[in-house]
């Protein structure tokens, strides 16, 4: 595994929006950070299989345990979703054969190994992503179910002398390792495991985003007109940058206002939002005192994979000054009697 980990890329560039290249060269933080994790995490599973999956595999020569352990990797069959089962089991208590420190990790951080993992089956190559032939021919992709193959197939591959995996698919959908990962999740979330990265947003973080993103572009001095009849704009940065930033904080701020996730906004569209109806005295009272109305509804389309709508939840959102009376709780009652899940903000 160390020899085909070694022709993985280690400097990568990422192409701008206009399709160059960035063109100085530079390694990308992401990019590389995910190579790495990649790297760090095949070599992790290699080392795993051969020190504790393989038993007496130590009268063996070097090379010959090397394609035991790439043909256990390669050959997909009714243990494998054990042996990735087990090897996070023990990469969760920090046991070195897996690669870990000797210390328990948290479940944010074990779900790197699942995505170093799910670049290996599918995706890996021999070398890289894209050149020579693939590691794991069996996993044609990240969401391929994983399935025993039909008798014929796999008398078809025998006798051709092909792949000998008696399974197809990626080990990381199958049944044994997804309901690994919920019970995991569920124990984290019992033993009050929260993830890092779902730390909540506050308003004095909206504050420094609106600053940074919005109020630094409206100060300065007036915007220079250039020979062919384009602008500046006061902040020197070109239209595009203003208009990526304008609408980046548009974005966060929807998102903080209708605690929805991104994708969930970026799918929202006009007749999504709706107003109270003015044919109700209070409702047009409220209006006329205030300027704006009691209360908007929002339809959220919630995502599971931000790729396809998968349920659909109402989201009603009260003002400060608006008192939710008796006949606004009957209402979200029925709603949330019929299917709906109402929330008063």
């Amino acid at each position: 595994m160390a020899g085909y980990i070694a022709t993985w890329p280690k400097n990568v560039q990422r192409a701008t929006l206009d399709g160059s290249s960035n063109g100085d060269g530079q390694m990308l933080a992401e990019d590389e950070s995910s190579w790495r994790r990649y790297r760090a995490y095949s070599q992790s599973l290699a080392n795993f299989i051969g020190r504790v999956w393989l038993l007496h595999t130590d009268q063996y020569a070097q090379d010959v345990r090397d394609r035991l352990v790439m043909a256990t990797i390669a050959s997909l069959d009714e243990s494998t979703p054990h042996l990735v089962a087990a090897f996070l089991e023990s990469r969760r208590h920090g046991h070195q054969c897996a690669g870990g420190s000797g210390s328990k990790v948290s479940v944010s951080t074990l779900q790197d190994a699942t995505t170093g993992l799910s670049f290996l089956f599918p995706r890996a190559r021999s070398e890289g992503e894209q050149r020579g032939f693939s590691l794991v021919p069996s996993c044609a992709g990240r969401l391929q179910d994983y399935e025993e193959k039909a008798a014929g197939d796999q008398l078809a591959e025998a006798a051709g002398g092909g792949d000998r995996a008696t399974w197809k698919g990626n080990p990381l959908r199958s049944s044994v390792v997804s309901r690994f990962i919920r019970a995991l999740n569920k124990t984290a979330r019992a033993m009050g495991e929260e993830a890092r990265q779902q730390a909540p947003v506050t308003p004095e973080i909206m504050k420094m985003l609106y600053d940074n993103m919005v109020l630094q572009h409206m100060m300065g001095s007036a915007a220079t007109v250039t020979p062919n009849g384009g602008a500046i704009p006061p902040s020197g940065l070109r239209d595009s940058t203003l208009c990526h930033d304008y609408i980046e904080y548009s974005c966060y701020a929807l998102c903080f206002v209708t605690m929805a996730r991104p994708e969930t906004v970026l799918e929202m569209r006009h007749k999504d939002v709706t107003q109270p109806s003015n044919r109700i005295a209070s409702n047009l009272y409220f209006l006329r005192r205030h300027g704006y109305p009691k209360f908007i509804t929002v339809k959220h389309r919630v995502t599971k994979t931000g790729k396809t709508t998968k349920d659909i939840m109402y989201v009603r959102y009260y003002s400060f000054e608006a008192e939710v009376t008796d006949e606004d709780r009957r209402v979200l009652q029925a709603a949330s009697s019929c299917g709906w899940r109402c929330v008063g903000g």
